[in-house]
């Protein structure tokens, strides 16, 4: 996912400093180091573009998860080497495909200027400093240890009144087809106090939603050996005075407790909605994945997660075409889907990967079948989601009013607590822009389903 500089208004520093543009790719996690490294720059005297073309300096902060997603980093990093071509601009590579690939990636692209790993976030505008002077920089550490807590007030990126708020970093299980312990590192938890400085500085800002983002979140505190879990992160962030929602992201389900179940269940401020990647479902596929569970134990921790927690929103993620899945274990995926009903369904196709245990597999499904795959995994969801839909419509439900629509004058987009941001869908509330402005909580009620996302219309009180 690309974002570009999108800042508050205390960003907009006027100076005759040079300008630096961010291009922020991949997941929400890297986000919030795009916005660490913005605030740094900020406070260094350093203005943030409006956007990367017009930049002094472009930033980006890469991905490197995956196939596309390296090969979405390189045709940045190629876009921002022909404007050096074209004008006096520096260009700065950050994130993973930094950290990964080190020396490579400048052999590869030896016109960047400076390359940054994922411990120098702070280091940026001493980095921003030497380029500006013509020389070229790397400074990226042989591997990733750090945890770094933002400087506040710090800049968001997202444009509307949610936030992610970055809780730990690092990942220790060790999933076949996944090169994040490789190059991210450990799992490292920040302190509780810290989060909820950040937590409480952004909601003082106008943030209405706290979005927690690790690898792991239901890893949270275990590595402190101070008492710390996620229960507790929950309960601190709840006692901060205001109205506003806090959303679990990311969650490993072997490590999903009822302790935790009964906690977000009682905290009326926690989103009754839990992001629990599965990846597969035949027993085979699961241990050959080097995850942990079976069908039946899914199915089982579904039914408790509903019991516990009535209404329940549950996203998953899938992965398809991994080595050695034939066509049955496939079936047994979208069987499962169609029995598990999970509410938001994300899936991905498997990318060979060098540094995981599975690249010593034989990647033997061809694209076009990995594709066909995908394919039939979001048909299968899809008529999940209709038949939610049905559901939904004619129900009355508070929802966060985040942005208005691209598509039309007159109508305003928001989520309810069952829909993360950018991933599941919107509520389009219609006729309401001379009734309603972004940032605030209301009442609506559901009209009809549009694809995935819902009509709405303001409720009467």
């Amino acid at each position: 996912m690309k974002r570009q500089t999108h800042a508050s208004g205390r960003n907009k520093r006027k100076n005759n400093r040079p300008s630096v543009g961010f291009v922020s790719l991949g997941c929400a996690k890297n986000l919030v180091d795009s916005e660490i490294m913005a605030t740094h720059i900020i406070n260094a005297g350093y203005t943030l573009a409006p956007s990367a073309e017009s930049a002094d300096v472009i930033l980006i902060n890469t991905c490197s998860f995956i196939h596309d997603a390296r090969e979405e980093s390189y045709d940045f990093i190629k876009w921002a080497l022909s404007l050096k071509e074209e004008r006096s601009v520096r260009l700065v590579v950050a994130g993973c495909l930094s950290q990964r690939y080190k020396e490579k990636l400048l052999h590869k692209f030896p016109g960047i200027d400076a390359l940054v790993g994922l411990d120098q976030l702070t280091d940026i505008p001493g980095i921003i400093n030497e380029i500006l002077t013509g020389t070229q920089v790397m400074n990226v550490s042989d591997e990733a240890v750090q945890i770094t807590d933002p400087p506040m007030p710090r800049a968001v990126f997202t444009g509307a009144p949610y936030a992610y708020l970055k809780i730990a970093d690092g990942c220790n299980h060790r999933c076949a087809f996944c090169a994040i312990p490789h190059i991210r590192g450990r799992y490292r938890s920040r302190k509780i106090t810290s989060i909820v400085q950040e937590a409480d500085n952004l909601l003082k800002s106008g943030i209405k939603e706290l979005n927690l983002v690790s690898q792991d979140s239901m890893s949270f505190g275990k590595d402190l050996n101070d008492g710390s879990d996620l229960c507790a992160l929950l309960r601190a962030l709840s006692e901060i005075d205001g109205d506003f929602w806090v959303r679990v992201l990311y969650g490993h389900p072997s490590y999903l407790t009822e302790k935790l179940l009964d906690t977000m269940a009682e905290l009326p401020k926690v989103c009754k909605y839990l992001d629990i990647p599965i990846q597969h479902s035949d027993p085979h596929m699961l241990n050959s994945m080097g995850r942990k569970g079976s069908p039946e134990f899914l199915l089982n921790l579904l039914d408790k997660i509903r019991s516990r927690m009535p209404g329940v929103a549950i996203r998953t993620t899938c992965l398809v075409g991994f080595p050695g899945e034939t066509e049955e274990m496939h079936e047994n995926l979208i069987s499962f889907v169609k029995q598990a009903q999970f509410d938001h369904l994300g899936v991905f196709a498997y990318s060979h990967e060098e540094n995981t245990p599975a690249y010593l597999l034989t990647d033997n499904i061809p694209d076009s079948e990995k594709q066909s795959r995908l394919d039939a995994v979001f048909e299968a969801q899809t008529e999940v989601i209709d038949l939610k839909a049905k559901g939904l419509t004619g129900k009355t439900m508070e929802v966060l009013v985040d942005a208005f629509s691209d598509d039309s004058n007159y109508d305003l987009l928001a989520r309810s607590y069952r829909q993360a941001p950018e991933v599941d869908g919107n509520i389009i509330i219609l006729d309401s822009v001379d009734k309603l402005k972004p940032g605030g909580f209301t009442q609506v009620t559901i009209t009809e389903q549009v694809g995935c996302d819902m009509e709405a219309i303001l409720s009467k009180h």
